[in-house]
């Protein structure tokens, strides 16, 4: 999946949950809400990636 897409996936489970969240005044839900379905993407995608390394690092010991 790309970041769009997980994002996406992040905003729509943010709508049917129905996430209640500080809003600033001057803003509104969709501009709080977006940039944050992509920092949790973006960590997600981080966790991926360190994920992968550990257990590649673990390979690499087991097989020498």
């Amino acid at each position: 999946m790309t970041r769009l897409e997980i994002a996406t996936q992040i905003l729509a489970g943010m709508c049917a949950g129905d996430w209640q969240m500080q809003i600033p005044e001057g803003q509104t839900w969709d501009e709080v809400a977006i940039p944050r379905a992509f920092e949790l993407a973006d960590k997600m995608l981080a966790f991926h990636a360190t994920s992968i390394k550990l257990k590649r690092d673990k390979y690499d010991d087991i097989i020498g």
